[in-house]
């Protein structure tokens, strides 16, 4: 059996149904479309359209902040020198370092500078 992959990436965070073509493409003309419909593929629509759209636009994730936040949690209540067993960890001392190493961790994940 083949081992399980762990992926990480960024997304926009913008609809990912959405696209805006400024110029013919093949046979399609300029416009705005939407692929939300997955059995019709990219259809054409009014750009007001989206204003109205209920469907989940973004992919499934957390923020940055969010993923820092939880990860800085995790090594400030692991940190024997931090001591802390409260539940948010942003009052004890440490909190300020375990945010600087949940973002260089974050980065190396990302593949950031």
């Amino acid at each position: 059996m083949a081992e399980k992959r762990i992926v990480c990436f960024e997304v926009s965070g913008e609809c990912r149904y959405f696209r805006d073509v400024k110029e013919q493409f093949f046979d399609t003309p300029p416009g705005t479309y939407c692929a939300a419909c997955l059995h019709s593929g990219w259809e054409r629509i009014d750009p007001s359209a989206c204003k109205t759209c209920k469907r989940e636009k973004s992919f499934e994730g957390k923020t940055r902040d969010e993923i820092k936040t939880r990860m800085a949690k995790a090594i400030c209540l692991e940190d024997e020198h931090n001591a802390c067993e409260k539940e948010l960890c942003d009052e004890c001392e440490g909190w300020k370092t375990c945010l600087g190493y949940a973002e260089v961790a974050l980065n190396a994940i990302l593949q950031e500078k």
